[in-house]
């Protein structure tokens, strides 16, 4: 009867060990994450956000869609022939930046 005993209480008592080890594992692996700042964890299917300790009371993390309205004016960088860089505004048509400027085009008189 002993060694039924044994062949019944070791795997059961290394699923124990297992198990115990898994959950410190998952814990120390999370506690690391968080030290470090990983923000995936924001954006993680495997947790819950409900409370940011280092925020305000009362703050919470919300998803926000980065919508471009069309017909907006953005800036864009070109560089000159001397090497400098330049910020131009373009006209943003569908969502892309054209290379249409936001001033007027000069009209040239001659007298």
């Amino acid at each position: 009867m002993g060694y039924v005993g044994w062949i019944v209480f070791a795997p059961l008592l290394v699923a124990v060990i297992w198990f115990v080890w898994y959950i410190w594992n998952s814990s120390a692996t999370l506690d690391a994450r968080i030290a470090s700042g990983d923000d995936s964890l924001l954006y993680s299917n495997s947790f819950n956000i409900s409370e940011v300790i280092r925020a305000p009371y009362g703050s919470k993390i919300d998803l926000v869609k980065t919508v471009i309205p069309q017909n907006q004016i953005a800036m864009m960088p070109m560089q000159l022939a001397d090497g400098r860089v330049l910020m131009v505004p373009v006209k943003v048509v569908s969502g892309h930046a054209s290379m249409q400027g936001n001033q007027p085009t000069p009209i040239h008189r001659t007298q």
